[in-house]
Protein backbone atom coordinates (compact mmCIF):
# COMPACT_ATOMS: atom_id res chain seq x y z
CA UNK A 1 0.00 0.00 0.00
CA UNK A 2 2.69 2.26 0.83
CA UNK A 3 4.42 1.74 -2.48
CA UNK A 4 1.81 2.45 -4.14
CA UNK A 5 0.44 5.70 -2.73
CA UNK A 6 4.48 7.01 -3.21
CA UNK A 7 4.42 5.68 -7.04
CA UNK A 8 0.92 7.66 -7.62
CA UNK A 9 2.56 10.86 -6.26
CA UNK A 10 5.52 10.23 -8.55
CA UNK A 11 3.40 10.07 -11.06
CA UNK A 12 1.01 12.86 -10.53
CA UNK A 13 4.09 15.20 -9.74
CA UNK A 14 5.23 14.09 -13.77
CA UNK A 15 2.22 15.19 -15.01
CA UNK A 16 2.66 18.56 -13.78
CA UNK A 17 6.24 19.18 -14.29
CA UNK A 18 6.03 20.39 -17.92
CA UNK A 19 4.26 23.42 -17.05
CA UNK A 20 7.40 24.74 -15.42
CA UNK A 21 8.73 24.18 -18.71
CA UNK A 22 6.34 27.09 -20.11
CA UNK A 23 7.39 29.50 -17.35
CA UNK A 24 8.76 33.05 -18.26
CA UNK A 25 11.14 35.09 -16.99
CA UNK A 26 9.96 38.31 -14.52
CA UNK A 27 11.07 42.04 -15.32
CA UNK A 28 13.57 43.42 -14.17
CA UNK A 29 14.24 47.04 -13.56
CA UNK A 30 17.22 49.15 -15.41
CA UNK A 31 18.37 50.13 -12.30
CA UNK A 32 18.40 46.40 -10.60
CA UNK A 33 20.51 45.61 -13.52
CA UNK A 34 23.33 48.39 -13.50
CA UNK A 35 23.28 48.32 -9.49
CA UNK A 36 23.46 44.65 -9.74
CA UNK A 37 26.72 45.01 -12.24
CA UNK A 38 30.03 45.49 -10.82
CA UNK A 39 31.14 46.02 -14.91
CA UNK A 40 29.46 46.76 -17.80
CA UNK A 41 31.86 46.88 -20.57
CA UNK A 42 31.33 46.70 -24.73
CA UNK A 43 33.25 43.43 -25.83
CA UNK A 44 34.57 41.70 -28.46
CA UNK A 45 34.85 37.83 -28.21
CA UNK A 46 38.33 36.18 -28.12
CA UNK A 47 37.52 32.53 -27.62
CA UNK A 48 35.51 30.12 -26.30
CA UNK A 49 35.84 27.20 -24.13
CA UNK A 50 32.74 24.88 -23.84
CA UNK A 51 33.09 22.70 -20.60
CA UNK A 52 30.09 20.87 -21.24
CA UNK A 53 26.72 20.40 -22.30
CA UNK A 54 25.26 23.97 -21.54
CA UNK A 55 28.33 25.19 -20.13
CA UNK A 56 31.44 27.33 -20.69
CA UNK A 57 33.77 30.12 -20.01
CA UNK A 58 34.36 32.88 -23.22
CA UNK A 59 37.47 34.78 -23.28
CA UNK A 60 36.51 38.63 -24.10
CA UNK A 61 38.50 41.31 -24.71
CA UNK A 62 36.91 44.78 -22.98
CA UNK A 63 37.24 47.65 -25.54
CA UNK A 64 34.64 50.03 -23.66
CA UNK A 65 34.54 49.89 -19.98
CA UNK A 66 31.29 52.11 -19.16
CA UNK A 67 30.90 51.11 -15.26
CA UNK A 68 33.54 49.69 -13.05
CA UNK A 69 37.14 49.28 -13.14
CA UNK A 70 39.30 46.21 -14.74
CA UNK A 71 43.42 45.98 -14.56
CA UNK A 72 43.33 43.78 -17.99
CA UNK A 73 41.74 44.13 -21.00
CA UNK A 74 40.88 40.65 -21.24
CA UNK A 75 38.31 38.61 -19.11
CA UNK A 76 36.71 35.32 -18.35
CA UNK A 77 33.08 34.77 -18.49
CA UNK A 78 31.50 31.79 -17.52
CA UNK A 79 27.57 31.12 -18.69
CA UNK A 80 24.99 28.28 -18.47
CA UNK A 81 22.83 27.51 -21.56
CA UNK A 82 19.28 27.20 -20.54
CA UNK A 83 15.49 28.61 -21.01
CA UNK A 84 15.52 31.54 -19.22
CA UNK A 85 19.63 31.74 -20.15
CA UNK A 86 22.54 32.29 -23.10
CA UNK A 87 25.30 31.41 -23.97
CA UNK A 88 28.16 34.18 -24.95
CA UNK A 89 29.09 32.38 -28.07
CA UNK A 90 28.89 34.27 -31.22
CA UNK A 91 32.39 35.44 -32.02
CA UNK A 92 30.97 38.52 -34.97
CA UNK A 93 30.33 42.25 -33.51
CA UNK A 94 30.06 43.46 -30.52
CA UNK A 95 28.64 42.47 -27.05
CA UNK A 96 27.67 44.58 -24.13
CA UNK A 97 27.56 42.80 -21.24
CA UNK A 98 26.17 43.06 -17.73
CA UNK A 99 28.67 41.67 -15.01
CA UNK A 100 29.51 40.28 -11.15
CA UNK A 101 32.25 38.69 -10.38
CA UNK A 102 32.66 35.21 -9.30
CA UNK A 103 34.16 33.45 -6.66
CA UNK A 104 37.01 32.28 -8.62
CA UNK A 105 38.53 35.12 -10.28
CA UNK A 106 35.44 34.83 -13.52
CA UNK A 107 32.25 36.88 -14.35
CA UNK A 108 28.86 36.02 -14.92
CA UNK A 109 25.78 37.04 -16.07
CA UNK A 110 24.82 39.90 -13.65
CA UNK A 111 20.82 38.96 -14.38
CA UNK A 112 20.14 35.71 -15.58
CA UNK A 113 18.53 35.99 -19.61
CA UNK A 114 19.12 39.79 -19.57
CA UNK A 115 23.23 40.50 -19.22
CA UNK A 116 24.29 39.61 -22.82
CA UNK A 117 23.55 42.04 -25.09
CA UNK A 118 24.30 41.45 -29.29
CA UNK A 119 25.06 44.64 -30.33
CA UNK A 120 23.99 44.96 -34.09
CA UNK A 121 25.68 47.94 -36.93
CA UNK A 122 28.32 48.66 -38.87
CA UNK A 123 30.86 50.66 -36.35
CA UNK A 124 31.05 51.82 -32.63
CA UNK A 125 29.45 54.68 -33.34
CA UNK A 126 25.69 53.11 -35.09
CA UNK A 127 26.14 50.11 -32.48
CA UNK A 128 21.99 49.25 -31.47
CA UNK A 129 19.93 46.57 -30.37
CA UNK A 130 16.39 45.96 -30.72
CA UNK A 131 15.52 44.80 -27.35
CA UNK A 132 11.77 43.39 -28.19
CA UNK A 133 12.92 41.76 -31.62
CA UNK A 134 16.43 40.16 -31.40
CA UNK A 135 16.37 38.70 -28.04
CA UNK A 136 12.74 38.25 -26.07
CA UNK A 137 14.53 38.00 -22.67
CA UNK A 138 15.40 41.60 -23.09
CA UNK A 139 11.85 42.74 -24.18
CA UNK A 140 11.34 42.66 -19.74
CA UNK A 141 13.85 45.20 -18.96
CA UNK A 142 11.79 47.81 -17.52
CA UNK A 143 11.89 51.53 -16.69
CA UNK A 144 14.87 52.09 -19.22
CA UNK A 145 15.61 55.87 -19.41
CA UNK A 146 14.55 57.18 -22.41
CA UNK A 147 17.44 59.12 -22.95
CA UNK A 148 19.28 56.21 -24.81
CA UNK A 149 16.32 54.77 -26.87
CA UNK A 150 13.91 55.51 -29.58
CA UNK A 151 10.82 53.70 -30.05
CA UNK A 152 10.55 52.38 -33.64
CA UNK A 153 7.78 49.83 -35.61
CA UNK A 154 10.28 47.26 -36.69
CA UNK A 155 9.25 43.92 -38.58
CA UNK A 156 9.21 40.77 -36.62
CA UNK A 157 10.67 37.62 -38.48
CA UNK A 158 8.75 34.27 -38.84
CA UNK A 159 5.17 35.74 -37.75
CA UNK A 160 2.23 37.26 -39.19
CA UNK A 161 1.36 40.45 -36.89
CA UNK A 162 3.90 42.33 -39.15
CA UNK A 163 5.14 44.78 -36.90
CA UNK A 164 6.40 45.86 -33.37
CA UNK A 165 7.00 48.71 -31.64
CA UNK A 166 10.44 48.08 -30.26
CA UNK A 167 12.93 50.08 -27.78
CA UNK A 168 16.03 50.76 -30.05
CA UNK A 169 18.84 50.96 -27.77
CA UNK A 170 21.61 53.33 -29.30
CA UNK A 171 25.45 52.28 -27.93
CA UNK A 172 26.54 55.79 -28.41
CA UNK A 173 23.75 57.49 -26.47
CA UNK A 174 24.03 53.93 -23.28
CA UNK A 175 27.74 55.64 -23.24
CA UNK A 176 26.87 59.03 -22.73
CA UNK A 177 24.04 58.10 -20.19
CA UNK A 178 27.11 56.14 -18.31
CA UNK A 179 29.70 59.31 -18.64
CA UNK A 180 27.02 61.52 -16.62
Amino acid sequence: MEGEVSTRLIIFLFLFYPAALHAKIGPVTWESLVDGSEIVALVKIKNIEVVDDGHGTTKVIIVDLLKGSQSSNEINVSWHLSTVSSALYDIHGYHLLFLKKTGDGKYKQSVIGRSFWKLYGRNRENLTISLETKDPRLSTIIELPSEFYKIESVPVRNCTIGYIDSRIVSYKKLKEYFNQ
